[in-house]
């Protein structure tokens, strides 16, 4: 994964550290590491804001198991543990889908 760039402010607080970034990717996969990678994105924008769990906004190409590639705009909240998603937006196959639901992961 390459962040092309980043801009922001980090702030430590007593409830952990408050975030105001903004920047964008190439080249970005899910999981990072492993040879099975059902996820991954050639480009897009993000921002992720406030403290845990941060608020996130995310506009890019996306490609999920071998399907094309296509446009994706995903609003959700990223935890510890899970990135919950309360509306994603995806454009495929001369159609137009929202989505909502969450992607858990162990510690």
């Amino acid at each position: 994964m390459h962040v092309e760039w980043m801009l922001g402010q980090l702030r430590g607080l007593v409830l952990g550290p408050r975030l105001d970034l903004q920047g964008n990717w190439q080249n970005f996969r899910w999981p990072l590491v492993g040879k099975d990678v059902p996820f991954r994105s050639a480009s897009g924008n993000y921002s992720i804001e406030g403290t845990l769990p941060y608020a996130v906004q995310l506009d890019g190409l996306a490609t999920v198991s071998g399907l094309p590639q296509i446009p994706a705009r995903v609003s959700g909240t990223l935890g510890k543990d899970r990135f919950e998603f309360d509306r994603a937006d995806l454009d495929a196959y001369d159609g137009h889908a929202q989505l909502d639901g969450e992607g858990v992961w162990g510690a």
